[in-house]
């Protein structure tokens, strides 16, 4: 190939050829096959990617709740029922799997969070007072979260503030002192007495959003909702370490998650259940 002509060049001031050649040029192999570096962005997004197995190891039982059965649309909008666990201090929260359309991670978290803080407001009208603050109309609600895509914690930070009124603080934690970043997650969760939706990246995925309910100081674990399979876990701190510290295709050992801060006032606009 000719100085000219360099692979990549974008330049228009190249000298007009006469006539296009009748064959292309020859471009050697082991160029062709050369892999592309990204670039190392600070701003951070989290890749929708759907791996064939689950994620986790130890899967948490699900359990059957009236205050959830009625969270499934029925329309073919998310692909199982939606369910619940109870973690090892006994507290029972929603399991809702992602959308299937747009198949985001970040909206199944963002589901599980929210119904999770409305839950403990009035548990027997979590999902009613859910539908108010997105749409005034119930199916609206299920509809919305089918085209959802949330990937960064930025928006997923306005998208709760703007439709749910849930104030969040985004924090940023270094996996590569595992220590600090477990201490840390546990005082997120004592201080906001909810749940925290957390970042990882694990070995088969370029990035998750994940939601932490607990974690065990004494047993060393972490019971986790995953909203790829709609599923909970029970992760050791081996496992957590695991998925806290890969390095992910940019390159970054940096997680962030959001922690509750404020929830609304349900006096404001209340809907009475039908």
């Amino acid at each position: 190939m000719s100085a000219s002509h360099p692979i990549g060049s974008h330049k228009e001031d190249q000298p007009i050829q006469p006539e296009r050649p009748s064959t292309p040029p020859h471009i050697p192999t082991y160029l062709i096959s050369l892999p592309v570096t990204p670039p190392k962005n600070r701003s951070r997004r989290i890749t929708q990617q759907h791996p064939a197995t689950p994620l986790f190891k130890n899967q948490i039982p699900s359990i059957k709740q009236l205050l959830f059965q009625d969270l499934y649309d029925g329309g073919g909008l998310i692909k199982k029922k939606c369910e619940a666990y109870s973690t090892f201090k006994g507290k029972i929260f929603p399991l809702i799997q992602q959308p299937t359309a747009s198949k985001s991670c970040g909206a199944g978290a963002v589901m599980m969070l929210v119904l999770g803080c409305f839950q403990k407001q009035k548990p027997q009208t979590a999902l009613i007072t859910a539908k108010q603050f997105i749409h005034e109309k119930a199916e609206d609600l299920w509809q919305w979260y089918a085209m959802c895509k949330l990937t960064q914690a930025d928006e997923i930070q306005e998208v709760l503030l703007r439709h749910f009124k849930i104030g969040t603080e985004i924090h940023e934690i270094s996996s590569e002192d595992f220590d600090d970043c477990v201490q840390k997650l546990h005082a997120s969760l004592k201080k906001s007495n909810h749940s925290i939706m957390l970042s990882i990246t694990h070995e088969r995925i370029a990035g998750h959003w994940i939601i932490l309910d607990e974690i065990n100081m004494i047993e060393k674990t972490a019971d986790i909702r995953d909203p790829y399979s709609g599923h909970a876990f029970r992760l050791s701190f081996a496992e957590l370490q695991q998925n806290l510290g890969e390095e992910d295709a940019l390159g970054f050992h940096i997680q962030h998650y959001l922690e509750v801060t404020s929830l609304p006032s349900l006096d404001d606009g209340e809907v009475a259940p039908d």
